[in-house]
């Protein structure tokens, strides 16, 4: 509300119109469509395509997938006598070369003990703690229970067993629900607990009476509660419904199959080349009848009008999906001409990498290479890898950047060459890298050590 003053020399407060040019970033539909075809996977892709196939007559479709097993009829006649001719002993080089391929067409899903550090690390713990975790963590089987007492861990680590108790009281809140405990009651308990149903008559059963409900002494728990037979069967049935081996929800989970975007060939003067893999993208063209029918006099206008709406969607589809094609060639091939020396050497030979430096490098902005890399697998003769995968960040040591991927193999071939009677901490570890001019935290060791799946040095340790 505005307030008029009338006296005189006084500042008057008055209404007034004021123009302002604020930018906004508005996406119009295809823009947003074109954004999300970029970030499809293949799978995704062909899915996308036949949608677009039933809802545009315009567009047809021709699926060049090459079938696992042709007809008969066609399979042509071959002289297999010079091959064993040439070569009766097999190549063990190319063989282990096909297997690491095989299995890299499979994305593992990640074990039950890498799953729980992973909700571990993201609880604001001190390293002392963190500790007691890994080795609570390191204890728990695949089917989420855990195999030894809180007294031998207490005892393994020189702690108190109120601190490992907090601790596995941690960890049991993580998913999936029940986990961490020490058998099938305190699992049951758990899982209840987690429904909030620490007041119902099933809680009160299995805390008070679970050897009686275990060895059916039915009877025995009706009189002593004073309930009814219904209401025991329910509790039964209730029951049935948690899960007695809740670890299995992790680590029964099936591996996922990849379709790779594209496929890096090497040349003969050893260049490494990046080619589309079109051949699970179906061809997509426009129909000729109807564009005969859009330049036909005798065409209703109604239809016309029907006809070139369609036609422009279609045309527009053709070009985004080059256009994604285009990029992820582009990204791609920067990615393989940059870490050549992987390809050429192998593992451990990764150059730092991250969106900043090929964005500035082909003129994309960032968020079109996050989108590009995202879901998209590339094949080479060494297996298939994920594009993010080239990318890594640097660690400082002897005066250059050092890729994490360097770093973790040279935790590995550290760890390999330990004395499997006293193996190395995280600490030593580190100190061992600061010695080589390669200054990290051992944090940062602890977290790398876990990503490749190695134990920590009180479990690695072989008795005398």
């Amino acid at each position: 509300m505005l307030e008029f003053n009338k006296k005189e020399n006084e500042m008057v407060a008055e209404p007034n119109l004021r123009q302002e040019i604020i930018q906004k970033l508005k996406l119009s539909p295809r823009l947003f469509k074109a954004i999300h075809i970029l970030e499809l996977t293949l799978p995704e892709l062909r899915e996308l395509l036949e949608q677009e196939f039933e809802e545009n007559p315009l567009i047809e479709v021709e699926d060049k997938i090459i079938k696992d097993e042709p007809p008969a009829q066609e399979e042509p006649e071959e002289d297999w006598s010079e091959y064993f001719a040439g070569e009766r002993e097999p190549n063990l080089k190319e063989l282990e070369k096909r297997r690491a391929y095989q299995e890299s067409l499979i994305t593992k899903a990640p074990t039950l003990q890498e799953e729980l550090l992973h909700q571990l690390r993201l609880n604001d713990i001190s390293e002392e703690e963190y500790q007691i975790g890994e080795t609570i963590i390191g204890n728990i089987d695949d089917d989420g229970y855990l195999g030894i007492s809180v007294e031998e861990i207490a005892k393994d680590l020189n702690k108190e067993i109120n601190a490992i108790e907090k601790i596995l009281s941690l960890i049991q809140t993580f998913y999936p629900a029940g986990v961490g405990a020490r058998d099938l009651r305190e699992c049951l308990l758990l899982q209840l607990k987690r429904r909030n149903e620490t007041d119902s008559l099933a809680f009160k059963i299995v805390e008070n009476h679970f050897l009686d409900l275990e060895n059916k002494r039915y009877e025995k728990i009706i009189k002593e509660l004073h309930i009814t037979p219904e209401e025991l069967k329910a509790v039964n049935q209730q029951l049935a419904k948690l899960d007695p081996k809740p670890g299995r929800a992790i680590s029964n989970e099936r591996p996922v199959y990849v379709l790779p975007d594209l496929v890096l060939e090497e040349t003969e003067e050893g260049r490494y080349i990046v080619k589309l893999n079109n051949e699970y993208i179906p061809s997509i063209r426009i129909n000729q009848y109807y564009l005969k029918l859009l330049k036909d006099t005798h065409t209703p206008e109604e239809a016309k009008r029907y006809i070139q709406e369609k036609l422009s969607a279609g045309e527009w589809l053709i070009k985004a999906i080059h256009q994604r094609q285009e990029t992820i060639l582009k990204i791609a091939q920067y990615i393989v001409d940059f870490q050549k020396e992987f390809f050429a050497e192998g593992k451990g030979h990764l150059k730092p990498l991250t969106l900043a430096h090929i964005s500035e490098k082909i003129g994309l902005d960032e968020s079109t290479v996050s989108r590009t890399i995202n879901g998209k697998y590339i094949e080479t003769p060494w297996g298939i890898f994920e594009l993010k995968d080239f990318f890594t960040k640097a660690v400082k040591g002897e005066g250059k950047e050092i890729s994490i991927d360097f770093l973790k193999v040279k935790i590995s071939e550290l760890i390999k060459g330990e004395d499997p009677k006293h193996p190395f901490s995280d600490q030593e570890i580190v100190d061992k890298l600061k010695a080589e001019g390669i200054n990290i935290a051992r944090r940062t060791v602890t977290k790398y050590r876990e990503e490749l799946n190695i134990l920590p040095s009180h479990l690695r340790k072989q008795k005398l």
